[in-house]
């Protein structure tokens, strides 16, 4: 079931309580998937929101990129799975020619799919896809490749070196304008394959790459690194403090950051060995200069909010794993340091709002954590298996991880995990009565039985639990069929005695004494009266608050609130 909106009414202007049936909506262009897999939701934080959904079609390290509410998943040669983080649906399309290893990004309602490998060797095809026209168009890069590094500027996506079906690594650089439409090709200064690229105000930076193929085939990384200028559309060529791989790299306010990695060839006495350098590129002076980070190591994850960097995790040069993070503060250009609850490497990064999340990728602990900038603390909140290769993109407001290789069967799943930001609902007096509009869409393969209820609650931790307010419902008597979709006026009520503060508004629903929440997000009630007490309402729950039998309930809150009271 979904929640499609919360909207608001005053009391006065409510029509009776009904439960309204009506078919699903059906995009010929772009089919809907239903019922492939229960959806299953899980805990919640003060500050997120966790649900899973299921791919199509299982995978592992799955090229993807995000645009709007979009997420788009490249499974297997040719199939493109789709997921609107809106309504909590999946679409599906193909891909014009089916390849492995495409480069995918996304950006200004553009999805592009460049490259890969058939094999007959590298694929010079590139798809696009534009979110306000629902088309698909298919275009040329200047050489045929994959493994491209990518990197977004405003409405410009580039792709920048690859491989080469020689086995070389190319110097080809191809920009796509989204606007426009149009491309121009240009050139990195050295040949690079698997760079690290991050953007720092309209210029993007690609470091790390290896240039030069040895004789057993294997890739030698530089110390060069490439600045592209969206302003002049230019390409120069610069010089890192150190010759590495595997760079992690970020960007916060005028500061482009490359820290940690693998020591190249070029220095062979150190050659393989981790780095704690970190080389910064100041935008405002158009000057670099090198920093450390608190000790050397490869695999970081690098991700910056509001005016904080920040470079997690890693392995040491003795093999294992660390728990540092490594802050740098753009404001005052000083370094401090915190610690993951676990030695963690490898982890992906999203930013949601004023927190980063970092999710496990192949470690013992399938969990994510959440950096809160605000407060400088990390939390924490599970991931629905253990697995590698995960996908990781961020659309406006969730953070998706996707596919992979569960870590006990090594076996591919289509397991996604979603966090969201709640989404503020409005704000209301104490003692206020009105009413919410809510959706139920039945995603299982069997009915959700009646008779039963949808009931909507407010919680300020952002728990289902036993403090959560029931604030209204409504009984619903007949059952809902797979596949269904039924729209509910719930009459909510708020005691004069709450709280001041924010409440999480839940929706539930299901049989009598046997609710379960079914919000993919979730809104914010802001109540301005303050008061003392509140009777809190009891709430039973299954023994599990995952609930994964059929049917399935899923769907999503929509971004904006109609008829908001105030």
């Amino acid at each position: 079931m979904s929640i499609n909106a919360f909207c608001f009414r005053p009391a006065s202007a409510r029509s009776p309580v009904r439960v309204k049936r009506k078919a699903l909506h059906r995009n010929a262009a772009a089919p809907i998937v239903e019922g492939l897999e229960p959806r299953h939701f899980f805990s919640s934080s003060a500050t997120l929101i966790h649900a899973t959904t299921m791919l199509p079609q299982s995978g592992g390290y799955i090229p993807a990129a995000a645009t709007g509410d979009l997420a788009f998943y490249v499974v297997g040669a040719q199939s493109v799975d789709i997921y609107n983080v809106a309504t909590a649906l999946w679409s599906q399309a193909s891909l014009s020619a089916p390849r492995e290893g495409v480069s995918a990004a996304a950006t200004d309602g553009v999805a592009l799919f460049a490259g890969g490998f058939t094999k007959k060797g590298a694929s010079d095809v590139v798809d696009l896809y534009n979110t306000r026209t629902g088309r698909w168009s298919a275009s040329k890069l200047s050489q045929a490749r994959s493994g491209m590094t990518v990197a977004t500027i405003g409405d410009e996506i580039v792709l920048a070196g690859g491989d080469l079906s020689s086995g070389g690594a190319s110097s080809a650089v191809d920009i796509y304008n989204t606007r426009t439409g149009h491309w121009h090709a240009a050139s990195l200064s050295v040949p690079m394959s698997q760079a690290t690229a991050t953007v720092v105000r309209d210029m993007a930076l690609f470091a790390g790459g290896g240039t030069v193929v040895e004789s057993n085939g294997e890739l030698i990384e530089s110390n060069v690194v490439d600045s592209y200028d969206t302003a002049t559309g230019e390409i120069s060529a610069g010089v890192l403090s150190q010759a590495r791989g595997g760079i992690a790299a970020t960007s916060v306010e005028n500061f482009a950051l490359l820290g940690g990695g693998v020591q190249s060839a070029t220095n062979p006495p150190q050659e393989g060995a981790p780095s704690d350098v970190v080389d910064v590129y100041d935008d405002s002076t158009e000057t670099w200069s090198a920093s450390v980070l608190s000790s050397a190591r490869t695999g970081i994850a690098a991700a910056a909010v509001n005016n904080l960097a920040l470079f997690a995790g890693g392995e040491s040069g003795s093999g294992g794993d660390v728990s540092t993070v490594d802050i740098f503060d753009s404001g005052t250009e000083t370094w401090s340091t915190a610690s993951l609850l676990h030695p963690e490497s490898g982890l992906l990064p999203q930013t949601l709002g004023n927190d980063v999340i970092f999710a496990t990728d192949g470690a013992t602990f399938p969990v994510v954590y959440i950096y809160e900038a605000g407060s400088g603390n990390f939390a924490t909140l599970p991931l629905s298996a253990p697995r590698t290769g995960m996908a990781s993109v961020g659309t406006d407001g969730t953070a998706l991880f996707a596919g992979g290789f569960l870590s006990r069967t090594q076996s591919a799943t289509a397991l996604v995990d979603l966090f969201t930001i709640p989404n503020l609902a409005g704000s209301v007096s104490a003692a206020h009565k009105g009413a919410v509009s809510v959706t139920l869409n039945n995603q299982g393969g069997s009915a959700l039985p009646g008779p039963g209820s949808v009931a909507v609650y407010a919680s300020a931790s952002g728990a289902l639990d036993g403090n959560a307010l029931l604030i209204g419902s409504v009984k619903e008597r007949r059952s809902l069929v797979a596949g269904a979709t039924e729209q509910a006026s719930v009459p909510i009520s708020i005691p004069p005695t709450l709280p001041a503060g924010s409440y999480h508004l839940i929706a539930a629903a299901g049989p009598a004494g046997q609710l379960v929440e079914f919000a993919a997000q979730r809104r914010l009630l802001v109540v301005t009266q303050p008061a003392v007490a509140v009777q809190r309402a009891e709430l039973v729950l299954p023994p599990t608050s995952v609930f994964n039998t059929a049917p399935a309930i899923g769907g999503s809150v929509l971004k904006e609130a109609e008829d908001v009271l105030s």
